[in-house]
């Protein structure tokens, strides 16, 4: 009989413990959960305005672009500008910079606007 005791309280202490660990286990796991949720908030945030493409005409050859493109790869792709004009707001901490590359008659060909290194805009003549 004091074998059967002991056996019935091993077996309701480990199921005491495993409900423990189950409920420690669990409670991590949602919060882990609940961050990640909160991280996909942030994403579509930060996303809210669309992506656009442009097509520009550079000699023969069409060059896609789109905005939110960094600096390094519109200049890979179209090459390096022929003026450029830079404007920070220390208030909003925005660095405006104009792309502007010339043709042969000293007019735009084509204006690159970026935002802090992102392409937000393009205005070909």
């Amino acid at each position: 009989m004091g074998k059967f005791i002991s056996f019935i309280l091993g077996m309701i202490v480990g199921g005491i413990l495993s409900i423990a660990l189950l409920v420690i286990v669990g409670t991590s796991y949602v919060s882990n959960d609940t961050t990640h949720e909160e991280n996909e908030v942030v994403k579509e945030e930060v996303r809210k305005e669309p992506i656009h493409t442009f097509e520009v005409k550079k000699g023969s050859k069409y060059i896609e672009l789109h905005t939110y493109m960094p600096k390094d790869s519109v200049a890979l792709l179209y090459g390096k500008p022929d003026k450029v004009n830079m404007n920070y707001n220390e208030y909003s901490d925005i660095m405006d910079e104009k792309w502007i590359y010339e043709n042969n008659w000293e007019i735009p060909e084509c204006i690159f606007e970026f935002e802090n290194g992102k392409l937000t805009q393009v205005t070909s003549y």
